[in-house]
């Protein structure tokens, strides 16, 4: 968990900051010199790096004492924009650089959510011309399902651990396909047929089993080298990034606006 203050290098000028000063229970954790500890966060190629603290935490009527997050002082120019004043980590405890235990993770460890469950709902404004940057729209539930905003069953699946830690929300998949109607990407478990999918018209081969992140939303899409290499090799331009950005791709959209040929993605069995 991380929060921009106000003497934050390029933090985004509309977002609110956390004022130290204003609060009566933060501690600076500091290291064996008395000095505060630094702590940087990377995302990608994108990074935040600040002061180590412990604070009284509380979302929507859960609350947690002595939680541990980063005051950040300093962050790359793209990383934040618009209102967004911080992230609040969904992942496990194996993942935190700060080295604590993550706010929803005490929580559920504690007995204290009614179930130990997490889901969202979105908004979708796709097509609006009306809408702005941001909006409003969306739930998150924590410690349960809002059974009034999906029908059908849900399915479970165990978490796959790595080295017997759990770090991301990793599950095994075979597959992946796009529902048309309203552009979802869909994960399909072992049990599902389908092992492929079709990029501009040609069939990309997916292995027959692997393992997949659940993710509510992310600048990022990884997967297997051979794969990914696949998938870029149709898209017209791309080509692969060199230093700070080996193993990513990069393409011009400019070819895509000229030409007035959409990239024309799907996935099929």
């Amino acid at each position: 968990m991380w929060i921009s203050t106000p003497n934050c290098t390029a933090c985004s000028p509309d977002a609110p900051d956390f004022n130290s000063t204003a609060s009566t229970t933060l501690q600076i954790a500091l290291n064996s010199t008395d000095q505060p500890v630094r702590v940087t966060i990377s995302y990608g190629s994108e990074s935040v790096a600040g002061d180590l603290v412990r604070d009284t935490v509380a979302v929507g009527g859960f609350q947690v004492e002595q939680q541990p997050w980063l005051r950040v002082d300093r962050i790359t120019t793209s990383l934040e924009s618009g209102s967004t004043s911080g992230v609040l980590g969904l992942a496990f405890e194996a993942l935190a650089d700060t080295g604590g235990t993550p706010f929803w993770q005490t929580l559920a460890d504690s007995g204290r959510l009614a179930a130990p469950e997490m889901s969202f709902w979105f908004a979708r404004l796709i097509g609006d011309p009306n809408a702005s940057t941001e909006e409003f729209g969306g739930i998150f539930t924590l410690g349960g399902r809002n059974q009034t905003l999906y029908t059908g069953d849900v399915e479970f699946s165990p978490l796959v651990t790595i080295d017997g830690r759990k770090t991301y929300w990793l599950v095994n998949v075979s597959g992946a396909y796009l529902i048309p109607q309203d552009l979802r990407l869909a994960i399909c478990y072992p049990h599902a047929s389908i092992s492929g999918m079709r990029v501009n018209g040609k069939d990309i081969t997916l292995p027959s089993s692997g393992v997949g992140v659940v993710e509510t939303g992310t600048t990022l899409i990884g997967g297997p080298p051979a794969v990914i290499s696949a998938i870029y090799a149709q898209i017209p331009g791309s080509q692969p990034l060199s230093g700070n950005l080996a193993g990513y791709y990069g393409f011009r959209m400019l070819i895509f606006l000229l030409t007035k040929s959409p990239l024309d993605i799907s996935f099929s069995p």
